[in-house]
């Protein structure tokens, strides 16, 4: 599964850095509607996301929207004039909280048949849904408190996760493992459950809170609020031993991951929130949003990071692809160190430089290529004037040494 998961996003990655049209090298604006799009998710070249277009006012209804990174085309899934929100997708399959009942819960729908379906019913509210493969969670509040509850796709069965009294919120699933922030020792945790052996566990005992968890894998990230302001924090469940990611004093919130690469909202710059992103293999930290607006949400899969962006005016979907970044950046460095060679009159070293940043940016349709173009040209003509002035040198060189001979 792994591996076939792999070997599609290395195809699909490969696929949208061919296809994407880039505004900064290495993002897409997906949604331009003058309305406001917000909380969206990924999964392969599929992007959904809530949308408020069909509304009159900001607290009128929801739909809920796709977007097809390798056509481009843009679909609407839901069409019912209430409120559909906070949808996930894995595989064809879409999932959301819908209050078409007077209440909320959970609907889905299949991207192949285009078929809607109903997946709880009953007349508490279910909210904040997940899904990977065939199973589903959300957060449940039938008994008077939220406990986690799950769903199979394939046998049509629901199932009960956690009891107790407090409030378990915020689920999230990967494989057989579900996590989920809880607040049964008066501060928020962050829990655990397999679904094979059917046992709950405690991943954190901090008295601060711990909450928006995220999983991929082994790896188990969340937003920690034990230094006084919220950091992101991770925990190994192979090894059982917890990790911080960044801790700074500024806010990181809404934690995401996919493979070695977590994602988050961070306050950094100014009280905004820009999107950030950490390498765990590597120990980098990297800004993926410019600074100039607020981004939200962040959601990750392979190489593509998608948000909500509000550099427009109002929250738009943007998505950006971190092996163009990482090669626009590289390009960047060798274009910037060719240039400080130019200045020291080292021209071959320069043009190598320039030559190398100039194949990258042609291979991610940078418009840096055509700067790129001029600076070589301009060292090429350095380079001539260099051997023009040393033949005309050489030749005086070899008229002054035949004189000398003819008057010997």
């Amino acid at each position: 599964m792994r591996l076939d998961n792999k070997i599609r996003g290395i195809f699909v990655t490969a696929l949208i850095v061919f296809l994407l049209p880039v505004e900064d090298s290495c993002e897409l604006r997906i949604t331009d509607e003058p309305s406001i799009q917000g909380y969206p998710a990924i999964y392969g070249d599929i992007v959904v996301w809530e949308d408020r277009r069909n509304s009159s006012s900001f607290a009128d209804y929801r739909d809920i929207y796709g977007y097809n990174l390798l056509t481009k085309e843009e679909f609407q899934i839901t069409t019912d004039p209430s409120f559909q929100e906070k949808p996930a997708i894995y595989g064809n399959t879409v999932i959301w909280e819908d209050y078409r009942n007077g209440n909320y819960d959970i609907y889905g729908y299949n991207l192949v048949t285009k078929e809607e379906f109903q997946i709880t019913e009953d007349s508490g509210d279910q909210s904040s849904p997940t899904i990977y493969g065939n199973t589903v969670i959300w957060e449940d509040y039938r008994n008077g408190n939220y406990d986690i509850y799950g769903y199979d796709l394939v046998t049509k069965e629901e199932f009960q996760i956690t009891e107790d009294t407090s409030d378990q919120l915020s689920p999230t699933i990967y494989g057989n493992t579900v996590v989920w922030e809880d607040y049964r020792n008066g501060n928020y945790d962050i829990y655990g459950y397999d679904l094979v052996t059917k046992e709950e566990f405690q991943i954190t005992e901090d008295t601060s809170n711990q909450k928006l968890p995220a999983i991929y894998e082994e790896t188990i990230v969340w937003a920690d609020n034990r230094n006084g302001n919220y950091d992101i924090y991770g925990y190994d469940l192979s090894a059982g031993k917890e990790f911080p990611i960044i801790v700074n004093s500024t806010d990181q919130i809404f934690p995401a991951i996919y493979d070695d690469i977590v994602v988050w909202m961070d306050s950094a710059n100014d009280q905004r929130y820009n999107i950030y992103g950490y390498d765990l293999s590597t120990e980098e930290e990297f800004q993926i949003a410019p600074e100039s607006s607020d981004q939200w949400w962040p959601a990750i899969y392979d190489d593509i990071v998608v948000w909500a962006d509000s550099r427009h005016g109002k929250s738009d979907i943007y998505c950006c692809n971190l092996q163009v970044m990482r090669d626009v950046r590289k390009a960047d460095s060798l274009f910037d160190q060719g240039k400080e060679e130019f200045e020291k009159k080292n021209y071959e070293a320069a043009l190598d430089y320039f030559q190398q940043a100039r194949e990258i940016y042609l291979s991610v349709k940078s418009e840096k290529a055509a700067e790129c173009d001029q600076w070589i040209q301009k060292t090429q003509e350095e380079m001539e004037k260099g051997f023009c002035l040393g033949t005309l040198l050489m030749a005086l060189l070899v008229a002054v040494g035949s004189l000398i001979l003819q008057k010997r």
